[in-house]
């Protein structure tokens, strides 16, 4: 299940939103609900982009930590 939620914030202004895919929040987002359920649906589309994103930077980061080990390049 996918689930967008508003943890808060004014009824006519900026809020904070989670997005949750089963039980794991995958991204957080600001969304101005005087800008409507479509905005809100593209916001939440680029916040679980950009944290997609930051995930495969830190697991390429990993992946070359663990790669200069394995040639004992670090201690």
């Amino acid at each position: 299940m996918i689930a967008i939620i508003n943890k808060g914030g004014p009824a006519d202004g900026v809020c904070t939103y989670t997005v949750g895919i089963n039980r794991d929040v995958v991204a957080e987002f600001q969304h101005d609900r005087r800008k409507g359920l479509a905005r809100c649906l593209r916001d939440a589309a680029r916040a679980v982009d950009a944290a997609e994103e930051e995930n495969a930077k830190n697991i390429d980061d990993l992946i070359s930590v663990y790669q200069k080990r394995l040639l004992g390049m670090l201690e």
